[in-house]
């Protein structure tokens, strides 16, 4: 006669206790948001709260993720292993998946609704939606720009939108969403969280989808839903990042059956945020000839009717600003340093870098690991050798290594988000630059991790070959 899992008064007891400690972690990440950003003591941190609250959610994270390998073995992914056949795991029962997607929409709802926190990007995300709103495009012209003083009068945003001489840098995808945003609430961010909150459910749902479908451990969807970083830096600081996650997602549960509609959804990520098309080699090679064309063609076709809508004003205008992006800026690189410490008064040093990073995502992509772990090292590709590395632009790294598993998307809250200690330097010496000793814990802290995994990765093939 068969006997239930739980059946025995030990395991019930057991399983009780796993459940009530994730939730207890949950709630205390959660009460660690809600303090720092609603009471008043915490208002004189600045923009120096999402650290704060990173750095104090980050041991209740990692507690919960320590909790979900206890719950689901192998959540935390320590062993690395080669999925050669994908079994699909049995569903969630209704108390884990209560636990997993409650926990996640609690902690972004113990956020203010209607606070934009440590960063001006939100001011331009609803006056892009404004723009749209008005029958306007939104790369036609600058803030400033006198065809749109009528839009900017006696807006309260408008004062607040950084670079005002500039057009807008976001993609169409993106522009799509703002637009959207400011009919549902105006100006004010509380359209903006809405579609933000719909995102992260849709992205919590679609990652336990692909886990389930791939066989792997539901607890690693805390990795990503519980993460600080998606918590803090995309959803407190409002970033748009948070928009190209379940795209991503849904790209990779699309791969296998049906690559037409996986290249396509990739298209639409990189319609918010270009450099997951670093992903596009990954996704499209190891796989029949008709099958690589179908994902290229599904990506094309994306990314031209998505662009279609704002074509009037040419590529030229669509473009200017994030070409003025990818040449002038620079924050909180890495490698980037020492090549522009080696070569920065060569002239085509930027473009040779861009070029030197889609190489490297080419590569990345011919490594034979799995299509997840050759997206990451794709896309990852970038930030290692890139002028810019805002903490929220690894939201789409967290994804990804989420599916995998291991200590570093874990870490990568804590460690990422060392790049706002900006504002103290900032404010000390009036230069925006992470101070030195961050910089350097900050990247040895992450290089360290990859390195632990390829090592554990190589490791893994030779037992493999050898035995």
């Amino acid at each position: 006669m068969p006997v239930s899992l739980y059946g025995s008064p030990m395991l019930r007891s057991r399983r009780t206790f796993g459940v009530l400690s994730l939730l207890t972690c949950g709630l205390t990440c959660a009460l660690v948001y809600a303090a720092v950003y609603r009471l008043p003591g915490f208002a004189s941190l600045g923009p120096l709260r999402n650290l704060v609250a990173t750095l104090l959610a980050s041991l209740p994270f990692a507690l919960a993720v320590l909790l979900a390998e206890r719950r689901w073995p192998g959540s935390l992914g320590l062993k690395v292993n080669q999925r050669v056949e994908r079994i699909p795991a049995p569903r969630l029962d209704r108390v884990d998946m209560a636990v997993l997607v409650g926990g996640a929409l609690v902690m972004r709802l113990a956020l203010p609704g209607s606070a934009v926190v440590a960063s001006d990007d939100a001011y331009r995300y609803i006056w892009d939606g404004k723009v749209q709103a008005a029958g306007q495009n939104p790369y036609a012209h600058a803030p400033d720009s006198p065809a749109l003083a009528q839009l900017a009068q006696g807006d309260p945003f408008w004062p607040k939108i950084y670079r005002r001489d500039m057009r807008t840098v976001y993609p169409p995808l993106a522009q799509l969403w703002f637009w959207l945003a400011y009919l549902l609430g105006g100006v004010s961010v509380i359209g903006l969280k809405t579609i933000f909150l719909l995102h992260e459910l849709a992205s919590v749902l679609l990652l336990l989808t692909l886990l389930r479908r791939w066989g792997l451990p539901a607890g690693r969807a805390l990795i990503y839903a519980w993460s600080p970083l998606a918590v803090v830096q995309g959803f407190a600081g409002n970033h748009l990042d948070t928009l190209l996650v379940p795209w991503l997602f849904l790209a990779l549960l699309l791969a296998d059956e049906h690559p037409f509609f996986s290249g396509a959804a990739l298209g639409a990520s990189a319609m918010i945020r270009p450099v997951t098309a670093l992903g596009g080699p990954a996704l499209a090679l190891f796989r029949p000839s008709r099958e690589t064309v179908l994902v290229g063609g599904g990506f094309l076709l994306a990314c031209g009717a998505l662009s279609l809508p704002y074509a009037a004003v040419g590529l030229d205008a669509m473009t200017e600003s994030l070409r003025t992006y990818g040449q002038h800026w620079q924050f909180n690189g890495s490698l980037f340093k020492v090549a522009d410490a080696l070569l920065n008064q060569w002239a085509p040093f930027r473009p040779a870098l861009y070029g030197t990073i889609a190489l490297c995502s080419l590569a990345s992509a011919l490594v034979r690991v799995d299509r997840d772990t050759r997206m990451t090292l794709g896309i990852g590709a970038y930030f290692a050798l890139a002028p810019t590395v805002y903490p929220w632009y690894l939201l789409s790294i967290l994804a990804l290594s989420a599916v995998t598993g291991g200590a570093f998307p874990v870490a990568l809250p804590a460690l990422i988000t060392l790049a706002d200690l900006v504002y103290v330097d900032g404010a000390a010496g009036g230069r925006w630059e992470v101070p030195r000793p961050a910089l350097w814990l900050e990247y040895v802290g992450l290089y360290g991790l990859i390195a632990l995994r390829l090592i554990s990765h190589f490791r893994a093939i030779r037992r493999t070959h050898t035995y």
